[in-house]
């Protein structure tokens, strides 16, 4: 009987440290991917401080604005498996504006809405015209995403965009 009891605990010690190790394990994958999404938003963050050095985020007056029914898809010219052509024409970091690709910043829209034109995006929230796309028409956005997985899951779907009638550059009025 006495042996028995002893099976018995160290089998229940050897579950418990499993559970340990698989906890661990768990904490750590999580951890490293919440660490690679910090330095992401880390690199967007400095592209945001770099543009408000330079005096180029937006000021305008609110009451000013047209809301525009758009169909919005997706891209992503940063994922290594983009296609040249369909992605990205040339250096896949640089927009048509000659900004740098920021995914979740970057749109492309028709020639119809100026770069640097802020936007704000049903469902997204605020974005800024940094690109084009050779058939990106009128009522069309293309949103930048970091991967294709994400301009997938993103679709094809009809978005309210809100367009300031004026954008300020320079942080002037």
């Amino acid at each position: 009987m006495l042996k028995q009891e002893s099976f018995k605990k160290e089998g229940q010690t050897k579950a418990v440290l499993w559970i340990i190790i698989f906890v661990l394990l768990f904490i750590r994958i999580f951890y490293c991917q919440r660490l690679t999404e910090i330095q992401e938003l880390k690199r967007e963050i400095s592209v945001l401080n770099e543009r408000l050095a330079l005096g180029i985020l937006p000021k305008w007056n609110l009451q000013d604005f047209v809301i525009l029914d758009m169909e919005a898809t997706g891209y992503a010219p940063l994922d290594p498996s983009a296609k040249k052509g369909m992605c990205y024409s040339g250096d896949r970091t640089k927009t048509a504006s000659g900004a740098t690709v920021v995914p979740n910043l970057t749109v492309a829209t028709g020639k119809h809405i100026p770069f640097g034109t802020w936007l704000w995006i049903e469902g997204l929230g605020w974005r800024i015209v940094e690109d084009r796309g050779g058939k990106i028409g009128k009522e069309h956005i293309d949103i930048c995403f970091k991967t294709q997985k994400e301009a997938l899951a993103w679709g094809r779907k009809k978005v309210r965009v809100v367009v300031p009638v004026t954008t300020n550059k320079g942080g002037q009025d």
